[in-house]
């Protein structure tokens, strides 16, 4: 399993840490039709690409995020991990994966070098993992729009946010401000799924119609 699910940076020879996240992020995937006469070329270059993308995309660095919702100053998210050294199955039968970084996200190299963007990727087993799972997605698919009851208080937030930030600005500026950070609120707060947004690019408008069958 260690072989798809990575959690430490690929060995290659790189030293210069100094990366352009632009640049690294926006070259093309490594492509193994260019290795065909040579695979351990395409492993090397593979790697490398996989190492300069993790670094970029998929290293954790704890903002203040991490702590939101906690009293005391540890990471939500569980960074730093623990350091394993080799994949195992401890006596209760939980898996731990070969963990050389205590701060890389889970990652799939042939994922990462196509996706160029954070990812994490996980092992689900049945159990309380496939519980988890399956309530998550089931709950995200049948998720509704957001009430009235729900935008009301985004927008009180917004308000207040509003009058402590710009007591000296003027009326126009702050209504200007209060629409901003109203809109950008709800928005942050609204969930699309990707079946929703396929249905707006293929140019379905956004709203029930009644159909009627006719006989003859």
């Amino acid at each position: 399993m260690d072989i798809i699910i990575k959690q430490s940076y690929p060995e290659t020879g790189i030293t210069d840490d100094d990366l352009n996240v632009s640049e690294v992020s926006c070259k093309h995937p490594i492509n193994p039709d260019d290795y065909v006469d040579n695979p351990t070329d395409f492993e090397e270059k593979l790697n490398e690409d996989v190492y300069k993308l993790v670094k970029v995309a998929n290293t954790h660095s704890c903002r203040h995020t991490c702590y939101k919702y906690r009293k005391d100053k540890v990471c939500r998210f569980g960074y730093p991990r623990d350091i394993v050294e080799e994949s195992t199955v401890t006596d209760e039968n939980i898996i731990l994966l070969k963990r050389l970084s205590e701060m890389v996200n889970n990652y799939n190299p042939y994922l990462m070098t196509c996706l160029r963007s954070n990812h994490d990727i996980k092992f689900v087993p049945s159990g309380k993992d496939g519980y988890n799972i399956a309530f998550y997605v089931s709950e995200y698919a049948i998720k509704s729009q957001m009430s009235t009851q729900q935008i009301v208080p985004l927008i009180c937030v917004s308000k207040k946010q509003v009058d402590v930030s710009y007591t000296s600005s003027s009326c126009s500026e702050r209504t200007r401000m209060l629409i901003n950070k109203c809109l950008n609120r709800i928005l942050t707060e609204t969930e699309i799924s990707a079946a929703h947004v396929s249905h707006f690019l293929l140019g379905y408008e956004d709203k029930k119609k009644h159909l009627t069958n006719s006989h003859d």
